[in-house]
């Protein structure tokens, strides 16, 4: 089994949130709310500037019914960007 690395965890997390909200058509401002924290801080982890708090993923994971070790496989990653690209074009 491949170890991956923080960063590219923390890059699909990024990546997985900002398309899951984007599938969703859920704003940032609603989904702010749900997660307590501010829109800057949301802007910065899906423009990967900032890497989310366990608790943040582990919430945003429970709004969006993911299971949270979606992020440690690159190929379970990979398949769910896939059918979310297909929702958002």
């Amino acid at each position: 089994m491949k170890l991956e690395t923080e960063n590219a965890v923390a890059r699909r997390i990024c990546n997985l949130m900002y398309a899951e909200r984007k599938a969703k058509k859920i704003s940032q401002q609603r989904l702010c709310d749900d997660l307590k924290i501010t829109q800057g801080l949301l802007s910065k982890i899906e423009n990967e500037k900032l890497k989310p708090s366990v608790y943040v993923w582990l919430t945003f994971c429970r709004i969006f019914a993911l299971s949270p070790e979606i992020a440690m496989s690159e190929g379970a990653f990979k398949k769910r960007m896939t059918s979310l690209k297909k929702v958002l074009h």
